[in-house]
């Protein structure tokens, strides 16, 4: 199969596991809508460490990022006009940036824009999508602990597993309830939604094995976590950001972040 043939029939198989419309966006169709790579990309345990401690770092950091910028649950007054001040500062530095900018490619409009209408925003809210993107490879990487660098074996077909929790875990997210695992009486064949979803990925991805004891496996991994909506909803919604939150209380995001973008 044709690498843009997979994304394509990897999204088809998420719709109707979902069953959902197609979001009608030839992009979206183009990217898997989960990782399908391997899961242990390290050769030695010093190296995978090397690349947890940095993941825990970022989101670490990120989170700094917020309870520097945005005022605290505390509310205090000098606290937040400590902010406003900062806001609005590296607002009119970035607009100063973007009208010097010369535009020659889409990298360079997209900058422009950021810059132009908010760059206090746009990094706030970028920072939410980097934090959950961060907090996603943490979760693989946790699972490569267990498994790799923890077990005095690998399991039997390692990459069966791993497909059958990241495709558990795209479905726990999006219908916000667990799946679930069976067979039909007459032949054996997978019953559920998230099973026959993940029949068809293995044949897609020529991954030989049973679908049944991953799917079990997968499912007993699956977290209240799991279940909570992703990215910008939960970021705003769930909390994790220290006075985030708070100082959205009630409150629109722009009025927060960028209430007077063209001031």
């Amino acid at each position: 199969m044709t690498l843009p043939e997979q994304p394509i029939r990897l999204n088809e198989i998420v719709n109707r596991m979902l069953d959902r419309e197609p979001k009608g966006n030839a992009l979206a169709m183009s990217i898997n809508p989960f990782d399908t790579t391997p899961q242990n990309q390290h050769r030695s345990k010093p190296e995978f460490m090397a690349e947890k401690t940095r993941v825990v770092a970022a989101i670490e950091n990120i989170e700094g990022l917020f309870d520097s910028l945005l005022p605290s649950k505390e509310g205090v007054q000098e606290d937040t006009k400590a902010c406003n001040l900062i806001r609005d500062s590296v607002n009119a530095s970035g607009r100063q940036s973007g009208a010097k900018r010369e535009v020659s490619d889409h990298q360079d409009l997209i900058i422009g824009n950021a810059l132009e209408h908010g760059l206090h925003y746009h990094t706030l809210i970028l920072s939410i999508e980097m934090k959950q993107a961060l907090l996603d490879r943490l979760k693989e990487l946790e699972d490569q602990e267990n498994s790799f660098w923890s077990a005095s074996h690998r399991p039997p077909n390692h990459y069966a597993r791993t497909i059958a929790l990241r495709l558990a875990r795209l479905y726990a997210r999006e219908k916000q309830e667990r799946p679930t695992y069976g067979t039909s009486r007459d032949g054996g064949h997978p019953s559920t939604a998230y099973t026959k979803a993940l029949e068809e990925v293995f044949e897609l991805l020529e991954i030989q094995a049973s679908v049944t004891p991953p799917a079990r496996w997968a499912v007993s991994q699956i977290t209240e976590e799991d279940l909570k909506p992703t990215a910008l909803g939960t970021a705003l919604g769930l909390g994790g950001f220290g006075g985030f939150n708070a100082a959205l209380s009630g409150k629109g995001l722009g009025s927060i972040l960028n209430p007077n973008p063209q001031g």
